[in-house]
Formats: C-alpha cells, sequence, structure tokens
C-alpha cells in the first residue's frame, strides 16, 4: 500500500473499514537518528492505496498506540516527549490535535505517563499501564495498570 519512502511503526483502521490511519516518518530521516530534524506524524490511505495524506505535521519524537474514538471521529495517539507519555487525540473533522482529550481529566493530564494507552470501544474510559513508584529508581522498572472512566 505504500512505498518504501515512508518507515511506519503503527496502524488502525478507519470505522467502516475504507481507510487505514497510521503512523510514520521519511524513511530518510529514520535512518538519521538522533541527527534528524523531522519527526513522526499522522497518515492516512484507502484500503484500495488512493489518496495517501498527511494529517498532522507535528513531527513528534513519538507518536504510537493509536485507538480510534467510538463514534469514529478521533484518533487518540500517545507522545512520548522524552520524559513522560502523553495521549492526545486529533480530530478527523477539523484536523486539530488536542493535547487535553476528554477521557482524560485535566487534574490527570500532567501528573501521570501514559504508557501504551488503550480506548475501550464505547470511548469513554482507558487503559494505561505505568511505571511503579517503587521501580522508578531500579534499573528494572514494573508496570501497574490504571483505568479512567
Amino acid at each position: 500500500m505504500t512505498d518504501n519512502e515512508l518507515h511506519i511503526v503503527d496502524s488502525i483502521f478507519s470505522q467502516n473499514g475504507e481507510s487505514i490511519f497510521f503512523v510514520a516518518v521519511e524513511a530518510e530521516e529514520f535512518k538519521k537518528g538522533e541527527e534528524s530534524r523531522e519527526g513522526f506524524d499522522l497518515f492516512s490511505i484507502n484500503t484500495d492505496g488512493s489518496e495517501l495524506k498527511k494529517l498532522t505535521d507535528a513531527d513528534y519524537f513519538s507518536m504510537n498506540h493509536l485507538s480510534l474514538s467510538s463514534g469514529g471521529e478521533e484518533i487518540y495517539f500517545s507522545e512520548f516527549n522524552g520524559e513522560k507519555e502523553s495521549v492526545y487525540s486529533y480530530d478527523l473533522e477539523d484536523g486539530a490535535v488536542n493535547e487535553t482529550p476528554t477521557v482524560v481529566p485535566e487534574e490527570i493530564a500532567n501528573t501521570r505517563s501514559f504508557n501504551k494507552p488503550q480506548l475501550s470501544p464505547d470511548g469513554e474510559q482507558l487503559a494505561f499501564t505505568e511505571v511503579s513508584e517503587e521501580s522508578q529508581e531500579t534499573s528494572l522498572f514494573k508496570y501497574e495498570l490504571f483505568f479512567l472512566c
């Protein structure tokens, strides 16, 4: 469906199954590693391979763990900024990225690191893991499961 121009790390189907959303970076930039000035962005493509579109132009350091809202109007993803992982949403209608999506209460958004977040099928809850407090100072991290509703 895509050529070797992109390095793709994550993908999900649209609600109607007619397109696929995916996270990618230009393959040449990915090869540069930390020297690259480019980052990951969200793309879409129809399942017949037509209409490849770049949806964001934010050059995220990392971008993964895609989830689709229950109505199919928003894509949730996580982004690691070098210190913690945050959950954002992308609105398919207006093309805006929301750094505080409604599924994550604002008072919690900046206090947690959302590792591998997954949205529930009804779009009302979020499960994620986070390094346990007692293992943060060790070289062997232990993760705990959290649930927001």
